[in-house]
């Protein structure tokens, strides 16, 4: 059975392009992605991924 995550996907889409391209601008090296790594789980706890 297919599931349609779509809509779920477009309402988020615009913070992750943002999320995207901030941690480019901003690289870390591998395995010292400290910075990479607070902004992605501040964007899970805001938009409530419990699944970690």
């Amino acid at each position: 059975m297919a599931v349609n995550i779509r809509p779920e996907v477009e309402v988020i889409a615009d913070d992750i392009i943002a999320m995207r391209r901030d941690i480019h601008k901003y690289p870390e090296l591998g395995f010292d992605e400290h910075r990479t790594s607070g902004l992605v789980a501040e964007h899970m706890k805001k938009t409530l991924w419990f699944f970690m």
